[in-house]
């Protein structure tokens, strides 16, 4: 993790370049490695056009555990574009 650091510092340096972009979060309500209290939300606040979609019982991977659930939140999400 320590290695990637300079990359998420240059990702987090040019968020505003980006920030005004719609955005889909999909989320695994239970992903032990990155909750929606702790990096979710962040993701929130820089992407305020956002639309979340929290899966119920997903995990980390969502599109392996969950495909159809993620490919409905797709679908649904770029047609009301």
């Amino acid at each position: 993790l320590r290695r990637s650091r300079p990359y998420f510092n240059e990702v987090a340096s040019n968020l505003e370049r980006i920030t005004h972009l719609p955005l889909l979060l999909t989320w695994g309500d239970a992903d032990p490695a990155l909750t929606m209290e702790s990096f979710g939300r962040r993701f929130q606040k820089v992407f305020p056009n956002h639309q979340a979609v929290i899966l119920q019982g997903v995990g980390h991977y969502i599109q392996e555990e969950a495909p159809d659930q993620v490919v409905e939140a797709i679908r649904n999400w770029w047609s009301a574009q």
